[in-house]
């Protein structure tokens, strides 16, 4: 009895251990801010500004469509999905627009 109540406290200790070293934990950016895709007839376009509407960025323009865009989990950069050459792909850059690949 005892060595099954040592048996099951070792498991589970060891199953959380698991699991912490497991997950990935999405974290906001450094300062709160927004991204958006804005669309036109010609262009899409990613844009960045703080919660209040301030400081609004052009990140990048496409003249094909910018579907989706979402936070990196380490709220370091922006992936997006994008029409390239009429090939739609998945693209991550820089939270400043820079390095786009």
């Amino acid at each position: 009895m005892k060595n099954m109540r040592l048996f099951l406290l070792c498991g589970s200790s060891l199953v959380m251990v698991l699991l912490n070293l497991c997950s990935v934990r999405a974290e906001a950016p450094r300062r709160a801010k927004i991204a958006f895709v804005s669309r036109d007839t010609d262009q899409s376009s990613i844009y960045m500004m703080n919660p209040d509407g301030s400081d609004l960025v052009n990140l990048i323009s496409r003249t094909r469509g910018i579907n989706q865009i979402a936070w990196e989990p380490t709220g370091e950069r922006i992936l997006f999905c994008a029409d390239r050459e009429g090939v739609r792909d998945i693209y991550i850059m820089n939270t400043d627009g820079t390095d786009v690949r």
